[in-house]
């Protein structure tokens, strides 16, 4: 684990890359070459057992093309007070992804302005402001989609002081 001081607080990084720089990830160091531009499949809710419970949120979000990595679909719903949950619908075969290890995010303690989830859709990075499953560490969260999962490999702790 590398742990460097910065401007902003605590940085931490994960990788398993040896030539590891300390700077977070970009959307452009993760670009997704091949884009969706077909019908989205339907949601398929027999793919995840909490699928059905959100059949109408993920069908209705899935139905506007992909969001996200190329062909996936990022659907987020409130789950209390600044509380975010969220699915990846896989856009070709209608699956729903629920990642077991960003099931909410917290992000009461952002008070900057900054987005929850930042993600694009020739992206494979997605970036978690708050603290994903109710972490201590507050900050900036960065995820790498891999097939069918998402993976955590770098995190800026953050204190998301207001601007005045």
């Amino acid at each position: 684990m590398l742990r460097a001081l910065s401007v902003i607080g605590v940085l931490w990084a994960y990788s398993a890359n040896p030539a590891y720089s300390a700077e977070p990830p970009t959307f452009e160091q993760y670009k997704v070459n091949e884009l969706f531009d077909k019908a989205p499949a339907p949601v398929d809710v027999k793919s995840h057992p909490r699928a059905k419970r959100y059949r109408q949120a993920l069908s209705a979000s899935a139905s506007q093309g992909p969001n996200f990595a190329g062909h996936f679909r990022i659907v987020t719903w409130g789950c209390g007070t600044a509380c975010l949950e969220l699915a990846i619908v896989d856009l070709e075969n209608g699956h729903v992804i629920f990642p077991n290890n960003l099931k909410r995010d917290y992000y009461q303690g952002v008070r900057d302005g900054t987005e929850p989830f930042s993600f694009r859709k020739d992206s494979a990075l997605l970036v978690v402001a708050g603290s994903p499953n109710n972490r201590e560490r507050l900050g900036l969260h960065y995820f790498l989609w891999k097939p069918d999962e998402l993976v955590d490999i770098f995190e800026i702790r953050h204190s998301f002081s207001p601007t005045y």
